[in-house]
């Protein structure tokens, strides 16, 4: 407690607020964020240690270990209510293209396997090299080399339990979409699309068994039926071997066998205990066919060419005239924040933070793209968030309202591993029993624009308005659920509550019936899933609860900052940054509070949320909460926004927040009116 107390008059003394000290204003920075005159009296008493206090800073991680997570500098300050924004070095994760082609550490040592089971990951070597696809084809070959991530994707294989048969589809790790098939012709095993957008008739799969588990067997064949969009046995199909054909350097479907040996991948992607606390078992429900939800192609799709640039205001063209990482777009983008900066100023406002911030939050979008067929729809190569660019609209009243707009398909840029998922979310076709279940991400199309300016905070939950009005407009879980109880968690949209550096939307920790979503075991052992949408979106912070090096951020983003990575931002304009860790106490705000709305304000940084752990006695005490599990909860975003969002025009669009398509402050050319 006295820390805190420490901290934040130590803010008062940097910021020069002795003249009209605001007790209110202070109070708003405590950790329960409401007045308690007798911790206020006990502050005050603290003036004298306060004095001779020093506030809290860190120095660069000692490590060497080299790093390429992006940072962007800046010298510019944005002051708002007790803290003044002076981040200048802003770092973000490292996505996952970096990562496959980091070398693994330590080297990876596989084991051989003595069984297999449904979900196993799984490398097959023969000699003294693996089977393995072609980095850009995908031909299957085989190779010795597993030295990086990318190595390791292109070389392990899931099994997949068909059923009742004793056999299993092979699915390639970094092309979760596409099966292990063979060449009717030359008999070479080659990689087939079985669960994505160009699947047809022609699309098949093997199913294989591991006879002593010394050699391979193709057992049987199912083929795919447009009509029905559905697999069944290939009945003219007759059992065959696994060979390596040496003259052709390839393995082939034979009546001969070669040795081979079945080795453990090495990965480690089981889902951890705090996505599924409960222990749930595997479901056994059917797939549902993607076709039911409507899925797009890349090439038809609303951010696909020149449509965003043609609905798009003049004024703001030039920061989207081309996708993704691009030297003439950032220029603009940069001209323009600045005029943002340079115009709020004038009129005694502010932006929320640094430019350094929304400077790195775009690059980290702009330079991530999807690394393998694990989306339907998608292409491999492709952005996430094709776009982000900053607008500078003024209301009726002159009062003017920066956006940063974000256009994404809310895809992750590596394997979802849906697959996994112990109870994924039904389709809603009846009762979960016989209801199929949501294996499958497709293209999103989602425009969000990220408030700019500083709004302030609230003081307590309900600040925010939050009900639902006659339209249908700013629903929240407890309302939702018929629940009068009111938290941190339950007083959050039913829908995105942010979005993060990958593209990918954010939602509370809580479902609609007001539990964890991690406590029913719907979740990835990152954190992510899909909804009877198929849209991916996160619940849980996978570096939190499993740290496997291949999150969203990994420690390896630590090395060489003061500060943890900036992760994402919340639908009201607040920062997100990554969980501290106890091997980086040095950095800044280490010892500073994290408040019941995940967030905490320091050492020249404004208001900002942190992802963060807790025990889940947490949950389980708050009143009508209906779990009583013992684990330690996962959280990204709580749910409950800290970040006032009364005064934000065209906040809610019915129950989705801050919607930038078809309005004024997402820069639609029969709305927006900027002028440079």
């Amino acid at each position: 407690m006295l820390r805190g107390m420490l901290h934040y008059y130590s803010v008062f003394l940097d910021h020069q607020l002795f003249d009209g000290l605001n007790l209110n204003t202070l109070i708003r920075g405590y950790k329960m964020k409401y007045f308690d005159i007798k911790n206020t009296i006990l502050l005050i008493a603290a003036i004298p240690i306060a004095l001779i206090s020093s506030s809290c800073t860190s120095s660069d991680d000692a490590a060497t270990t080299s790093t390429t997570a992006t940072s962007t500098t800046s010298d510019d300050t944005t002051t708002t209510g007790t803290t003044t924004d002076t981040q200048s070095s802003v770092s973000t994760p490292a996505n996952f293209a970096t990562i496959l082609s980091e070398t693994i550490s330590p080297t990876l040592t596989p084991t051989i396997k003595t069984s297999v089971a449904n979900l196993d990951r799984v490398l097959i070597k023969y000699s003294s090299s693996y089977v393995h696809l072609d980095n850009s084809t995908y031909a299957v070959g085989i190779n010795s080399t597993i030295s990086t991530y990318n190595d390791v994707f292109l070389k392990t294989f899931q099994l997949i339990s068909q059923s009742s048969e004793e056999c299993y589809r092979l699915d390639s790790e970094k092309h979760s979409n596409w099966s292990l098939d063979y060449n009717t012709s030359t008999m070479r095993l080659e990689l087939n699309d079985t669960f994505g957008y160009t699947r047809d008739t022609n699309s098949s799969y093997l199913c294989f068994t591991f006879p002593s588990m010394n050699t391979m067997k193709a057992t049987k064949r199912y083929t795919f039926s447009t009509s029905n969009n559905s697999y069944s046995e290939d009945t003219s199909f007759s059992a065959k071997y696994v060979e390596y054909d040496t003259s052709n350097a390839w393995p082939e479907l034979s009546s001969s066998s070669s040795a081979i040996t079945v080795y453990d991948s090495g990965l480690d992607v089981a889902i951890p205990t705090g996505m599924n606390p409960s222990g749930a078992s595997m479901v056994t429900n059917e797939r549902v066919a993607w076709t039911s939800s409507n899925a797009d192609n890349l090439s038809d799709h609303n951010f696909y060419g020149t449509k965003l640039y043609t609905d798009t205001h003049s004024s703001y063209q030039s920061q989207i005239a081309a996708a993704g990482d691009n030297a003439s777009t950032a220029t603009a983008a940069a001209t323009m924040l600045s005029a943002i900066k340079t115009d709020l100023e004038a009129v005694g406002s502010s932006l929320r933070y640094t430019k350094a911030v929304y400077t790195a939050f775009r690059n980290a979008l702009l330079k991530t793209t999807l690394t393998g067929e694990t989306i339907v729809g998608g292409s491999v190569g492709q952005n996430t968030a094709p776009y982000v660019f900053f607008t500078n609209e003024k209301d009726d009243s002159g009062t003017m309202h920066p956006f940063m707009v974000i256009a994404s398909y809310s895809i992750q840029d590596r394997p979802n591993r849906l697959l996994d998922v112990t109870t994924p979310p039904g389709d809603g076709s009846g009762g979960y029993g016989e209801s199929s279940v949501t294996r499958d991400a497709l293209l999103g199309s989602f425009l969000y624009k990220i408030p700019l300016k500083d709004y302030g905070e609230v003081s307590t939950v309900g600040d925010n308005v939050m009900t639902t009005d006659s339209s249908g407009d700013g629903q929240n879980l407890a309302d939702d659920a018929g629940d009068a109880n009111y938290n941190v968690y339950s007083w959050a949209s039913i829908n995105t509550v942010g979005i993060a550096v990958d593209g990918v939307e954010i939602y509370p920790l809580f479902n609609n019936v007001l539990l964890a979503s991690v406590e029913k075991g719907e979740v990835t052992q990152s954190g992510i899933h899909v909804g009877q949408g198929m849209g991916l979106h996160w619940h849980g912070d996978g570096h939190a609860a499993n740290g496997n090096k291949m999150n969203i951020y990994n420690l390896r983003d630590y090395v060489g900052y003061d500060h943890p990575p900036l992760i994402g931002f919340g639908n009201d304009g607040v920062a997100l940054y990554g969980k501290y860790e106890d091997d980086y106490s040095s950095m800044d705000g280490f010892s500073t509070e994290i408040d019941d709305f995940g967030g905490h304000e320091h050492d020249g940084y404004n208001y900002h949320y942190h992802a963060h752990t807790m025990e889940s006695s947490v949950l389980n005490a708050l009143t009508g909460y209906g779990g009583s599990l013992s684990y330690t909860v996962a959280v990204l975003m709580k749910g409950a926004w800290a970040g006032l969002i009364n005064d934000i025009p065209e906040f809610w669009n019915g129950d989705k927040p801050n919607g930038g398509s078809g309005n004024k402050y997402g820069g639609h050319k029969d709305y927006a009116t900027y002028t440079p």
